[in-house]
C-alpha cells in the first residue's frame, strides 16, 4: 500500500477555479486558505474564501491577512497582493482539478485565528 501523499498542507493559499461569492454570484477564480491537509486520496479540498472586498470594522469571522502590493520589492509569503481577509463563515470546496495554483502560505498567527473561528462557528461534535 502506498503512503498517503500530502499535496497541499493546511494553511496553503491556493486559487480555486470559478467560485462564487457568498450571495451566489460574482463567479471568479478566488484565493482560498486550506483548512485541512489535502492529500492524493481526498476527493475535495476545503478552505475559507479570501476576499479584498470588506468593510471595517471587521467582524470576528474576518481575519486580516498579510499582503504585499504589486510592484513593491520582495514577496509576501501569502502571495496576496492587496489588503484581504479570510472570511471564516464562507467555506468553499473543490475537486483537485479545481485548484489552479498555489500562491503562498499563511503564517502561524492568522492561521491559528482562522482555526479558532472555525471551532466557534462549527464546533466539533462530541
Amino acid at each position: 500500500m502506498m503512503p498517503v501523499r500530502i499535496i497541499y498542507s493546511r494553511g496553503t493559499v491556493v486559487v480555486f477555479a470559478q467560485d462564487q461569492d457568498m450571495r451566489g454570484g460574482n463567479r471568479k477564480n478566488r484565493p482560498v486558505v486550506l483548512v485541512n491537509d489535502f492529500t492524493d486520496e481526498d476527493e475535495f479540498a476545503v478552505g475559507v474564501a479570501i476576499t479584498g472586498e470588506f468593510a471595517r470594522p471587521l467582524p470576528p469571522t474576518s481575519i486580516p491577512l498579510p499582503f504585499q502590493r504589486k510592484g513593491s520589492r520582495g514577496r509576501c509569503q501569502t502571495g496576496l497582493t492587496k489588503d484581504s481577509v479570510a472570511v471564516c463563515d464562507w467555506l468553499v470546496h473543490t475537486r483537485a482539478d479545481g485548484i489552479l495554483e498555489r500562491i503562498g502560505y499563511l503564517p502561524p498567527e492568522p492561521l491559528e485565528h482562522i482555526l479558532d473561528q472555525l471551532d466557534i462557528l462549527f464546533p466539533p461534535e462530541d
